[in-house]
């Protein structure tokens, strides 16, 4: 992830990804197909850190759309939480001045 991206999409980035492991979603394709890509993509990686990269982008668009749905609803939830819990601390910081 570069380092430049904002909080903010970088958590709607780590919600899609976790939304894929949340539903189940694999990747498409043959082992045997990923495993012949990482030799020739990237010989000089862990091959298992290189087909978990490598296997991220062959989801079709039906399971993009499901992970991309349930991501923002994290992301969302997440906000929600977030906000929730600062009104909360001011409110205590305003009776405590």
């Amino acid at each position: 992830m570069p380092k430049r991206i904002g909080a903010a999409q970088r958590t709607a980035i780590i919600c899609h990804e976790l939304a894929h492991m949340l539903l189940g979603h694999m990747p498409l394709g043959s082992d045997d197909d990923l495993d012949e890509l990482v030799r020739l993509v990237a010989p000089h990686v862990d091959p298992a850190i290189a087909k978990r990269f490598l296997a991220r982008f062959s989801y079709a668009d039906d399971l993009e759309a499901e992970a991309e749905a349930l991501g923002t609803l994290l992301a969302t939830k997440l906000a929600y939480r977030a906000e929730r819990l600062r009104m909360m601390r001011d409110a205590v910081s305003d009776r405590l001045r």
